[in-house]
């Protein structure tokens, strides 16, 4: 590929504002209440589902500790 990184949508990633962007929504996930404040480990699942109307709904929940070391093909978790 040709096109310059600063022509990219990948300019900024990293960047100061990247960072406040990325920092700014992960606030709005109230999943992410309490996060860290415990020892020990923390594992949220990301969860495409569906609604009503069949438009995709994202989100993280928190996954129970009893299914620790579950993994799913295509999936993605947050581990703390």
């Amino acid at each position: 590929m040709d096109t310059p990184l600063e022509e990219s949508n990948l300019a900024y990633i990293g960047s100061d504002q990247d960072k406040a962007a990325r920092q700014a929504a992960a606030a709005l996930e109230v999943h992410w209440e309490g996060a860290g404040e415990t020892e020990g480990v923390e594992i949220w699942r990301v969860e495409n589902t569906r609604n009503q109307h069949d438009v995709p709904v994202f989100g993280i929940h928190k996954w129970p500790t009893e299914r620790h070391g579950e993994f799913y093909t295509g999936e993605s978790q947050y581990c703390i």
